[in-house]
């Protein structure tokens, strides 16, 4: 297996790793987030119901 050489071509992005929400943003300004649902927070809402 060939591995290709690290070849740098200027382009950068950056991510904040939040508690419930991802965000991501390129060089461009092109920001994307995704949702991360908290795992302790599974079964409140279900509890609520109850």
């Amino acid at each position: 297996m060939d591995i290709p050489r690290y070849k740098d071509n200027g382009e950068y992005q950056a991510f904040d790793l939040g508690v419930d929400k991802h965000m991501g943003v390129d060089m461009g300004g092109k920001f994307v987030g995704f949702r991360n649902p908290r795992p302790g927070k599974f079964w409140q809402l279900k509890m609520e119901e109850v």
